[in-house]
């Protein structure tokens, strides 16, 4: 399973029909891009927020004499789903000469905020350390590390220290 510590956002021309297995949106078959699309949306926690109810507009993004399909999309994280507060497939824009219709969405991430914690970086100038000081500092920070670790961890059901030195 895909990890990140941030949410994304990827609108654009992705050439990928995900027909009606997209969403209340969707039509007409998935094709070979659409199948791997989804596949891709699946693995990094990703929605198509054009193939929901909340997408209001015309349901193709493409379009060209003899037909129409819809291979744009726009992905974003699942944790931003109930940010969304407009998505909209523009079909009268006076600048747009593609053959693509602009999708447009609007997110209220006013109460989002992801800051990164901060990072402590202890700086030592080793060279001028006895050993045992280098021992001391290095102890100390390896230990530090174990207890956040520890602390993360899940309760052991091998509570007994004896069993513990037995498997090793």
């Amino acid at each position: 399973m895909y990890s990140h510590d941030s949410d994304i956002v990827l609108i654009g021309d992705f050439n990928a029909h995900l027909g009606a297995l997209g969403g209340v949106r969707g039509w007409a078959k998935t094709t070979k891009h659409g199948n791997l699309l989804m596949k891709f949306m699946a693995r990094c926690s990703l929605a198509a927020v054009d193939m929901t109810e909340c997408c209001s507009g015309p349901k193709y993004t493409f379009y060209r004499e003899g037909g129409e399909s819809q291979i744009d999309h726009c992905l974003l994280s699942s944790s931003l789903e109930d940010y969304v507060k407009e998505c909209n497939i523009k079909s009268d824009q006076l600048c747009n000469y593609s053959d693509h219709l602009p999708i447009y969405i609007r997110l209220d991430v006013a109460g989002v905020s992801k800051k990164p914690e901060p990072i402590s970086v202890s700086k030592y100038a080793w060279h001028k350390l006895t050993e045992q000081q280098i021992g001391e500092c290095y102890t100390a920070q390896i230990d530090r590390k174990l207890e956040s670790i520890n602390r993360e961890l899940p309760p052991s059901p091998i509570t007994d220290p004896n069993l513990i030195d037995g498997i090793f």
